[in-house]
């Protein structure tokens, strides 16, 4: 991601959905990490345009909606991309 490398991240994201899948099981444990993590777009006020919204699926939404990474620097720094 950081290197803007786009097929590289998109071929990285399923294993990535796959780790996220996995990580569901524990939700109520870590209600903190799972918003961070796995939240998806309708659960924030701006939606897409709100600068919470992070993790995997921001990240999709970049490498596959909008074909890029430029500007997922800060997404894929933070600890819970």
């Amino acid at each position: 991601m950081k290197a803007g490398k786009l097929q590289e991240a998109q071929a990285s994201t399923p294993r990535r959905a796959s780790i996220t899948r996995a990580s569901n099981r524990w939700p109520n444990c870590f209600s903190d990490l799972d918003k961070s993590i796995d939240a998806r777009a309708d659960d924030f006020e701006k939606k897409e345009n709100d600068p919470a919204f992070g993790g995997f699926h921001r990240i999709e939404k970049a490498l596959f909606a909008e074909k890029t990474t430029a500007g997922m620097e800060p997404v894929a720094d933070r600890p819970d991309a």
